[in-house]
């Protein structure tokens, strides 16, 4: 992250490996003197529900794990076919960090602001 503040042309956005990862940028981002979402917006990947609950709620990317994981025993106990393509469909949950409020209004005004769970709760 400090690499990426030297350069020339700053990033306007960092998405970042996983959630981890993206609360350690934050924390570079904030010694830097810069903030989250008006100076550099900021998304994670893993969906981790801890990050709901940050200073900062982070909008991330969640992975179906439960699907993941069923497909991962098909596979493994020969009820797919080896090299079967299997494409499963992660779940962008909007949040402050990107820069549009918790209501994912503003610039992704298409997306929703809350993952199902958060929404029913």
């Amino acid at each position: 992250m400090e690499r990426l503040l030297t350069c020339s042309d700053t990033p306007t956005a960092v998405f970042a490996y996983n959630d981890k990862i993206a609360v350690g940028a934050r924390r570079a981002l904030l010694a830097a003197g810069k903030s989250v979402p008006q100076d550099i917006a900021l998304v994670g990947y893993d969906g981790d529900e801890f990050v709901a609950y940050l200073d900062f709620p982070l909008t991330t990317v969640s992975q179906p794990l439960y699907e993941v994981g069923r497909r991962a025993v098909e596979i493994s106990s020969s009820r797919a076919a080896v090299g079967d393509l299997c494409l499963l469909k992660p779940e962008l949950i909007v949040r402050a960090s990107c820069g549009t409020g918790h209501n994912g209004a503003g610039i992704m005004a298409g997306f929703k602001g809350r993952s199902k769970k958060e929404q029913s709760a």
